[in-house]
């Protein structure tokens, strides 16, 4: 079966974690990359845009990945169009399909008291 690289993108709190969890207990051969386990493993309270080892990091572990047939779940806000085409690079060089899947929470409509 066909392994892609599946990218998620989403501001904090809408469920990219909880999705990510999900779909890895439902995939199988998909391995989890999280930018927030990365960069608490480097001892780093917030991810800076500019900071460019842990993103290095996660391509590294994403190309490893995806060259050994396995399918990869990046999970990270993603929210700048330059890192997701950097992460659609890797997969290219890996001859690997992307799914962006972005992650967004709605308003819910009050009810009107009857």
């Amino acid at each position: 079966m066909e392994k892609y690289l599946i990218v998620m993108a989403g501001l904090p709190g809408t469920g990219k974690t909880f999705t990510t969890i999900k779909l890895c207990q439902y995939l199988e051969g998909y391995t989890s990359i999280s930018q927030n386990d990365l960069r608490r493993d480097a001892g780093m309270k917030k991810m800076h845009k500019t900071f460019d080892n842990i993103l290095r990091q996660i391509d590294i572990k994403t190309k490893n990945l995806l060259e050994n047939n396995q399918g990869v779940i990046v999970d990270s806000v993603n929210r700048y169009l330059f890192r997701r085409h950097q992460l659609y690079g890797v997969a290219s060089c890996c001859d690997k399909k992307v799914i962006t899947l972005e992650c967004v929470c709605v308003q819910k409509k009050k009810l009107k008291k009857e």
